[in-house]
């Protein structure tokens, strides 16, 4: 086998599943499932009672705000399905919203007592952009190398 037909056979081996890396990120991308629909959902849930709550409770609940007085409704409106619920020896509940136990919600005879939550924290969105740029720069450099030992050889 010749030196063109083996870096032929490397590209190959290197950069097709690049390619279909590449190309299943993008497709994973496009097909993921996305929190618009569920958000407007949520919304328009809350904004249903509008005429029994106020629309001032209903913005606050909107807005993800938690306070003292609301119902367990109002809470899973707001914040979701607790992770957990802890059912203490005084009959309160406490719910908990994440694994760290730092979003918790204390009910006393079915309404909130205390509400806290950490500030959420913004992780690297990593779409699959920065990936494709990064598994195209390690085609070029197969590619340079493959061309090097071509014409060095």
């Amino acid at each position: 086998m010749g030196t063109g037909e083996t870096v032929f056979w490397i590209l190959m081996a290197v950069l097709t599943p690049i390619s279909i890396g590449s190309f299943a990120a993008v497709v994973w991308w496009m097909l993921r499932p996305r929190g618009e629909i569920e958000s407007a959902k949520r919304v328009d849930r809350i904004w249903q009672q509008r005429d029994i709550w106020g629309e001032a409770l209903c913005r606050r609940l909107i807005e993800q705000h938690v306070e003292p007085e609301m119902t367990p409704e109002m809470v899973r409106l707001a914040w979701g399905e607790p992770q957990a619920v802890r059912r203490l020896e005084t009959g309160d509940e406490q719910w908990l919203y994440n694994d760290a136990a730092t979003d918790i919600v204390s009910f006393k005879s079915g309404r909130v007592t205390t509400a806290m939550r950490s500030t959420p924290k913004r992780g690297l969105v990593w779409g699959p952009w920065p990936i494709i740029a990064i598994l195209l720069g390690i085609s070029a450099l197969v590619s340079m190398i493959a061309l090097g030992v071509v014409f060095l050889s």
